[in-house]
Parts: structure tokens; sequence; C-alpha cells
């Protein structure tokens, strides 16, 4: 009987900690029209010409968390507007893309785009 008890308080625990993630990955938009300033960005990250930086997906300072990855995934971020010149300022806009390789090819998929520093998310594709 108390193996029962902890077989079901570990089940709910475990259902308590992941429902937010579903929560919130079901309530990631599609992106509309993105700025003109991304768009180029976009097309670099999807050939692989763009550097990225791992995203840790906390969700911490408020911001928004990303689905949950499986082993050999990866979130990474990019900068928009890279090449801007105001070196100090990164600005809001980031790209949070989905990484992994399959059948030897890097897939960078889902993309997600945040004009808030990861406040909130739209889904690229």
């Amino acid at each position: 009987m108390k193996n029962l008890v902890r077989i079901l308080v570990c089940l709910l625990l475990a259902l308590v900690l992941l429902y937010p993630n579903s929560a919130q990955a079901a309530n990631i938009l599609k992106c509309g029209q993105l700025p003109n300033v991304a768009v180029e960005d976009l097309r670099n990250i999807k050939a692989g010409l763009q550097q990225g930086r791992i995203y840790n997906n906390s969700g911490g300072y408020g911001g928004t968390k990303l689905p949950s990855i499986g082993r050999g995934q990866e979130y990474l971020e990019y900068d928009v507007d890279a090449n801007n010149p105001n070196v100090g300022n990164r600005g809001k806009y980031r790209f949070v893309s989905l990484v992994y390789t399959q059948s030897g090819k890097q897939v960078y998929d889902p993309v997600y785009f945040t004009k808030d520093h990861y406040k909130t998310f739209c889904q690229v594709r």
C-alpha cells in the first residue's frame, strides 16, 4: 500500500511539473509579418550562415518557456540585426531555433521570434 501511495504521489508531481510546459507551448501562436530587419536574418539562420548561442529556455526574468526538448536537441538564440552598428545594444528582437541532426544534416526547426526579449514568442515555421 505504501508503494502504491508513493507511485501515485510521484505521478501527480510529474504531472504538475510537466503541465505548465504543455500549456505554454500550446499558447505560442504563428507569427504574422516579421519586421523587415528580421527577414534577412531568418534566411541566414535557415542557411546555417548566422552563428547562434545556446538558449537555456529557463523562462527566467518573466520570460516565456518554449516546449521541452529531447536528447540530442538544443535551442540556439540569434540576435536580429546582428550587423547593427550600435555595438553596446543588442536590441530586443531575437530568434530562437530548435537545432538537431537528422540524416546527417543540421535541422533548424521550429524557429521562434521574440520582439520583447523573451517575454513572448511566436512560431515562424
